[in-house]
């Protein structure tokens, strides 16, 4: 593998360094968009307690 990219030169080189960063850019968009689903998961559920909370102080 090493060879074969010494052989074919720097263009090949260029195209994979811009693959693996594509790679990297998608996995940090996933792992971003996963921690805002998380965040958003949490808040819903903070949300959703308090309101549980008012209205049984609201029936009382």
């Amino acid at each position: 593998m090493i060879m074969m990219m010494r052989g074919r030169g720097k263009k090949v080189m260029m195209m994979s360094n811009i693959v693996m960063m594509m790679m990297m850019m998608m996995m940090m968009m996933m792992m971003m968009m996963m921690m805002m689903m998380m965040m958003m998961m949490m808040m819903m559920m903070m949300m959703m307690t308090i309101i549980d909370d008012d209205e049984d102080d609201n029936d009382d």
